[in-house]
């Protein structure tokens, strides 16, 4: 009796492992997708807002907004719906044109990989007081001035993607039980006819043991069976190359195998944390250093070495060259009628010297900085080149300005350099800043950054930072974000019918102004943000295109030699 026990209890452990591991193998993820097939008989836009679990209401930053035109035909609206976080609420915006005439939505879906589950939506959303709805169609009104259609969803929106990602199996689930139970009967006929001992296994276990630890990897990568950590190497992975009879595959794969094997990036992530607990200090110090007050510094990427270190002077002749032809596309476009203001962020490093580690100190070359050479000779000939280190470095003593972890400053940081900005090119812009007492200023507390991804980890385990978020009081005041595919990667463009002009305004900008997007839309109409890191500052085939009343250009200190183009 005691030998069935055995060979049933190994057997079923095999099926039971069998089927956990066969249902880990999974097809390559793509987006989830939420397809409305409706007909809109006029141009609009759709807006689809999503709620996480952990917020409290809908809001523009959580949302997925598509330009319609206008058919009397259906079409099929499609938003990209994030699904990392689990999700609570759905709201889907039909527009913001009053002369809409009755929209009729025939269907919505949850579209991923091949799967798809379709609602009846009028069973499954809600419509709000701004819609009447009548056997499918859906008229929105004006109420009172005021125009506002949504609908909001009525069902577990988070057990609906889930039952459509996870069934996202390779392998159909009846199959996966066959080929379970075929396991299962091939090691109980194994272990009961053949009658192997247990203990005469034990004497071969170092060697199994060894395999194990030289397969662990490979096996726990294609059964997904650890959640490997996000390590940001800012850099692009190798990437398998295809089959081939060459001297170059086996070097090829070996980059790519390098770069890929399974549990690299937890590798990388405990062996930071335990460096920096061992050590207490940073273990990529030729990327990041540690400051004082906690503050992380990039030490040499991305042109921050020869910034900070003040060895990226311009000579005399280079300053005027860099002048003339600022001056000249300054002139060039005010005989278009186009403003063009120029200008630039200040460094962590500069507005935080006095948190720099002593070694980064001790780098510092010279007493003056590539920043102080321009704005200097600009000033001496009446250009008006935009600088807002004193503002910001008087204001770091009542506020945390940069972010401790990250090389960007935070949301005050922008809000600092927005209201200083509008001051020093009033003359030019007559813009006047909304007041920090117009916002509701909240704060998170945070562990990541990307300095801390440099570092090797997803979040840094010895200490937090506290991320303050804006939020405009008066949301009908505010601005949409719009998607336009005609632009270049990476551009953001946002619309403002709320801000009593129709101006046009176009930014040339970097990551530094990730945060002031929130400030800036609300002074303008229309305005396009072009990214443009580690490329010039300036494109005359978008002027050209845009035809905009402004053009702005700002890049982050370091980056003032390509700003200078």
């Amino acid at each position: 009796m005691r030998k069935y026990f055995i060979s049933f209890t190994i057997a079923a452990a095999i099926f039971v492992l069998t089927v956990f591991l066969l249902n880990k193998i999974q097809k390559d993820p793509l987006d989830l997708i939420v397809e409305v097939n409706a007909i809109v008989e006029q141009d609009d836009v759709f807006q689809l807002f999503y709620q996480f679990e952990d917020l409290s209401q809908f809001a523009e930053k959580e949302s997925v907004l598509v330009q319609v035109k206008g058919n009397i035909l259906s079409r099929k609206i499609q938003f990209l719906l994030p699904y990392d976080k689990p999700l609570k609420n759905l709201r889907l915006d039909v527009g913001n044109n009053r002369n809409q005439k009755a929209v009729v939505i025939k269907s919505l879906k949850f579209i991923y990989a091949d799967k798809s589950t379709e609602l009846n939506f009028q069973n499954s959303f809600i419509p709000n007081q701004f819609i009447i709805s009548e056997n499918g169609n859906y008229q929105p009104i004006v109420l009172q001035n005021n125009y506002d259609p949504f609908f909001t969803s009525d069902f577990n929106v988070q057990e609906l993607i889930d039952n459509i990602i996870l069934s996202n199996t390779l392998i159909p689930q009846n199959l996966i039980y066959l080929i379970a139970f075929v396991f299962f009967m091939a090691t109980f006929s194994t272990f009961l006819l053949k009658n192997i001992k247990i203990y005469q296994l034990s004497s071969k276990l170092y060697i199994l043991a060894f395999f194990l630890i030289l397969l662990t990897p490979a096996f726990v990568k294609h059964f997904n069976l650890v959640e490997e950590v996000i390590v940001h190497e800012k850099r692009k992975l190798a990437v398998e190359p295809d089959f081939q009879f060459s001297e170059d595959y086996p070097q090829q794969y070996e980059q790519y195998f390098n770069d890929n094997f399974g549990l690299r990036s937890n590798i990388i992530n405990w062996s930071a944390k335990f460096k920096i607990a061992l050590f207490k200090s940073s273990p990529e110090i030729e990327k990041v250093q540690f400051g004082n007050n906690g503050f992380m510094f990039l030490a040499s990427n991305y042109a921050v070495y020869p910034s900070y270190t003040r060895s990226n002077l311009f000579s005399d002749d280079k300053l005027e060259k860099v002048f003339k032809k600022k001056a000249s596309l300054r002139d060039s476009l005010a005989v278009r009628n186009i403003k063009y203001v120029l200008g630039f962020w200040p460094n962590k490093h500069t507005v935080y010297k006095d948190f720099l580690p002593l070694s980064m100190n001790l780098q510092i070359n010279d007493n003056i900085s590539l920043a102080e050479q321009l704005v200097s000779h600009f000033t001496k000939n009446n250009f008006n080149l935009i600088d807002l280190r004193k503002e910001l470095d008087e204001a770091k003593d009542s506020n945390q300005l940069y972010q401790k972890f990250d090389t960007h400053w935070n949301s005050f940081g922008a809000f600092i350099a927005y209201q200083s900005f509008c001051e020093k090119s009033f003359q030019q812009l007559q813009i006047k800043p909304f007041k920090l007492s117009d916002f509701d200023v909240s704060y998170k507390k945070v562990r990541k950054g990307d300095l801390v991804y440099m570092l090797g980890m997803s979040e840094f385990p010895y200490a937090e930072d506290e991320i303050p978020e804006f939020s405009l009081i008066d949301q009908s005041k505010n601005y949409k974000t719009i998607q336009v595919d005609s632009l270049p990667e990476r551009t953001v463009v946002t619309v403002n019918k709320n801000c009593n002009n129709e101006k046009v305004a176009l930014i040339f900008r970097d990551s530094y102004s990730k945060h002031l997007i929130q400030f800036f839309s609300l002074h303008y109409s229309k305005v396009i943000y072009i990214y443009c890191t580690d490329v010039e500052y300036y494109d005359q085939q978008i002027v050209d295109k845009v035809q905009p009343d402004v053009v702005i250009a700002f890049s982050v200190e370091r980056y003032l030699h390509l700003l200078m183009l």
